[in-house]
């Protein structure tokens, strides 16, 4: 098997196949006893390992583990003569096959999500009571285009005459985030979440994001779990529990 087939063969279980993609690959494993074989490993290694490692101090701890050995086995390497030993050709394939599995099982599964991964902003519309657009098309601008010093002294200047503005709050929180003032950014944002306004389920995920980028994974994922079906971030939302866990 090729290390493309093992890449196939995770997109397969995680559903990540289009219709015809996946059609496909169900047609070649009635046809193809060696793609079979290979897939059925493929899944038992893949369930054995997620059981094994199955939350995030316990992978952590096993690549750590991963590494220390990495280093042992150089440095032992090293200070012994080197010996020729000779595989038959069927036991270097199965090797192979089996490294490929787990090279493909770690990148998928050890890849622990990032903040970076998930910052993306769209660009906001600012909606506030008064006659202030100068200040609100500055505002706009400067988190735009990721100023967010400039940003957030902007949103200070228009929550004061608009202290209840739950929009401007988001934004500012996330701007908080962005300059690293974590504490003041989670107050914001638990705020806005505890509301029955429209941006309370927007707070839920990117306060998840601050926590995120905070590694308090926990944190994240409980307000992760509060973020209700029919919202759009749902999914996504769904998607990151399913890898911090």
């Amino acid at each position: 098997m090729e290390e493309h087939d093992y890449i196939l063969f995770e997109e397969y279980v995680s559903q990540k196949l289009d219709e015809n993609a996946r059609i496909a690959f169900e047609n070649r494993l009635l046809k193809d006893s060696a793609f079979k074989d290979s897939f059925a490993l493929y899944k038992e290694t893949s369930t054995f390992l997620k059981n094994k490692f199955a939350n995030q101090t316990e992978r952590e701890a096993f690549k750590k583990n991963l590494k220390k050995i990495s280093q042992s086995n150089t440095n032992t390497l090293k200070t012994q003569k080197q010996k020729t030993i000779f595989f038959k050709p069927w036991k270097i394939a199965v090797a192979a096959s089996i490294l490929v599995v787990f090279g493909v099982f770690f990148s998928q599964w050890f890849s622990t999500p990032v903040y970076g991964d998930y910052a993306n902003y769209p660009e906001i519309s600012l909606t506030v009571r008064g006659n202030q657009n100068e200040l609100i098309t500055k505002a706009e601008q400067a988190f735009n285009q990721a100023k967010y010093e400039e940003a957030a002294s902007y949103f200070d200047q228009l929550l004061t005459t608009d202290s209840t503005n739950l929009e401007l709050k988001l934004y500012k929180a996330i701007t908080l985030v962005e300059l690293n003032k974590m504490e003041a950014a989670d107050v914001l944002f638990n705020e806005v979440a505890a509301s029955t306004s429209v941006y309370a389920n927007q707070a839920l995920w990117y306060g998840a994001l601050s926590k995120l980028k905070q590694k308090n994974y926990t944190a994240s994922i409980a307000l992760l779990k509060k973020i209700p079906q029919d919202d759009e971030q749902y999914k996504q939302a769904q998607k990151l529990i399913k890898k911090l866990f």
